[in-house]
């Protein structure tokens, strides 16, 4: 499951259902809000935009961000950053994804596509370090296009760039 945590009283009930019928929840981090909000808690994955993670940890280090919302939480947390790489935690190790090197024409809904490609991965069995990649090859479809939504690409689409992007995905820390 795919939650939003902007409206968090609505969204909270759901995740919360979802959690006791052993669904994973995907938590997209956008709204700034508190280290132990309680939404951290209920989903088992949490993925924020870096402008989220700085607003609600008060700090420019995404590393140590990420380590600060840990003490609340036991889910995988991980954060994006526009064209740099993607940092999760592994542990208390920060490790890296690499994101694809592209031509930007419009970053509309590249954070969307991102949760939303890292979501169906995880559904399909992928681990979060290839979830992550998956998620980021298609936000990097979508800002090569112009539009929100109508810019994201099927799933041909993402499997024939991976395919010609084939690297083995070594995560760094």
């Amino acid at each position: 499951m795919l939650a939003d945590n902007r409206y968090p009283n609505f969204a909270r009930p759901i995740c919360e259902a979802a959690r006791r019928r052993g669904v994973p929840v995907v938590l997209d981090g956008d709204k700034p809000t508190k280290e132990d909000d309680p939404l951290f808690r209920v989903a088992s994955h949490v993925v924020f935009s870096s402008e989220c993670l700085k607003a609600t940890d008060g700090s420019n280090d995404l590393g140590e961000g990420l380590k600060r919302i840990a003490r609340h939480t036991n889910a995988f947390l991980a954060v994006s950053n526009g064209p740099d790489d993607i940092l999760f935690l592994q542990g208390r190790s920060i490790c890296r994804v690499p994101v694809f090197a592209i031509r930007v024409v419009d970053t509309l809904g590249a954070g969307d596509a991102l949760h939303g490609g890292f979501a169906l991965a995880l559904a399909e069995g992928r681990s979060e370090a290839d979830a992550l990649r998956f998620g980021a090859a298609v936000a990097g479809i979508k800002c090569s296009r112009i539009g929100g939504s109508a810019g994201t690409p099927d799933r041909a689409e993402v499997e024939t760039f991976l395919a010609e992007h084939a690297v083995s995905l070594r995560v760094h820390g």
